[in-house]
């Protein structure tokens, strides 16, 4: 396995192999020349969205909506999440940030759960009943950052509260383990095609305790005729992979929920509910307790997903995570930034891909998460350093992987879904055009939080 490991690094280092040739963050007119173009292609595709609304009959009471990007015709809720953190900055545009979130409000279930996905009329795509429904639960974050963006205040706070609590007691019911930690859907996590169970692990074996996808499982938003061929395929190619899921002790989402339990109790603490907040908080720790006991890997300095009474020894960008919700312990926290600068793991030329270098399924180039750099976990690592005090290294590794996404658009003349990890010269095989969408994150909200 080491020989396997070793080869797939060298390999990876002989495709395309380059880091950014410019720092271009150092030259005001190029940060402010990238935030312009951003916002002009943001424009034009929320005019897509506007104009095919007009065209449908969505469900009475929906909002308009910021685009995810690319050529996605619905909206999903960790977009629409990362969309609000930086549109909500663009003061110079009145975005529809607060009703691109209040649809999922309008959409919510009796039972508190929302969806991940749902159609451009507002149906949800995905049976509830399976994880692959389950988006990550951070849509707390977006109100508490829109909140502090200024473009939100405490009475929507306190409106939208009662919801965030029942979409966070949902997850609980339905994917917390009795050890403690969460699990999830392959397709669920966001992080589409992602490598997460054991090296080697068998299709048959990886089916065995899962909770099985098959025709049931897709919801109304997905049954439209001219999805068929869709489905077929998707139900040939895919329904193996993503029932890997609840064997296994999830990082990501395990930290996600930590992570909205800090939030809900920032709004909780801005409402004026401090026994809510301080009941918020007993939880955070409870979860962060779970995850340093089952989840840290000591000979390698990391976190990793468990299974079967240890872990998965496969570095990938769920772990992000674990920084922004506070998890690790100073020591720990410093050793996990090893990993981030090592050339080998995360360092990459173009740093954090969300599968590192050294995975023998590593892919910088031909897939789809198995190698590149994504918007949302290269921009979750940026800010996890920052909340945990690693400003040197977050002003380090943020400027390079901006300075990359501002090669690309420089080489391209747009805003791409991700990118490789090698390269920043060239789009890679897999990747939206147009994403505005969460390829926004760097070009608006990177030069203030790092401070250019």
């Amino acid at each position: 396995m080491k020989k396997l490991m070793v080869a797939a690094v060298a390999a990876a280092f002989n495709v395309h192999a380059a880091a950014p040739k410019e720092d271009y963050a150092a030259n005001p007119e190029n940060v402010r020349a990238y935030r312009e173009a951003t916002v002009k292609i943001a424009d034009f595709k929320l005019k897509e969205v506007d104009d095919a609304l007009a065209k449908e009959n969505p469900i009475e009471g929906l909002g308009r909506r910021l685009s995810s990007g690319g050529d996605f015709g619905g909206f999903f809720m960790w977009d629409s999440t990362f969309q609000a953190v930086w549109a909500s900055r663009v003061k110079e545009r009145k975005y529809p940030v607060l009703s691109s979130l209040d649809n999922f409000y309008m959409l919510q279930l009796e039972d508190g759960f929302i969806a991940r996905e749902y159609s451009s009329r507002g149906i949800y795509c995905w049976n509830p009943d399976h994880p692959i429904a389950l988006n990550p639960p951070i849509i707390s974050w977006g109100e508490i950052e829109v909140y502090r963006n200024g473009a939100s205040d405490k009475a929507r706070l306190a409106r939208v509260y009662p919801k965030l609590v029942k979409f966070h007691e949902s997850v609980k019911r339905r994917y917390r383990r009795a050890d403690g930690l969460y699990f999830g859907d392959q397709l669920g996590c966001g992080m589409d095609d992602i490598v997460r169970s054991p090296y080697g692990m068998s299709a048959e074996d990886k089916r065995k305790g899962g909770i099985l996808f098959d025709e049931t499982k897709f919801g109304p938003g997905l049954m439209l005729p001219s999805l068929d061929r869709f489905r077929k395929y998707w139900l040939e190619h895919r329904a193996a992979d993503s029932s890997w899921n609840r064997q296994m002790g999830w990082i990501d989402i395990t930290a996600q929920m930590a992570f909205d339990c800090l939030n809900l109790a920032s709004i909780a603490d801005e409402i004026g509910k401090k026994v809510d907040a301080a009941a918020w908080r007993a939880e955070h720790a409870e979860i962060a307790k779970a995850v340093n006991e089952l989840c840290w890997d000591e000979d390698r300095g990391y976190y990793f997903d468990r299974w079967e009474g240890g872990i998965i020894p496969r570095y990938h960008g769920g772990s992000f995570w674990v920084m922004v919700a506070k998890i690790p312990t100073p020591e720990r926290a410093k050793r996990m930034v090893k990993a981030f600068k090592d050339p080998k793991i995360f360092g990459t030329p173009v740093p954090f891909p969300a599968l590192a270098a050294c995975d023998p399924d590593f892919d910088s180039e031909g897939r789809y998460w198995c190698g590149q750099v994504w918007p949302p976990t290269a921009y979750i690592a940026i800010r996890g350093l920052l909340t945990l005090g690693f400003e040197k290294e977050a002003k380090e590794l943020g400027r390079r992987y901006y300075n990359a996404t501002f090669e690309l658009w420089k080489a391209t003349g747009t805003i791409w879904e991700n990118l490789s990890s090698m390269q920043c010269d060239h789009p890679k095989i897999k990747s939206g055009k147009d994403f505005c969408g969460w390829g926004a994150l760097a070009p608006i909200c990177l030069p203030e939080d790092l401070g250019f």
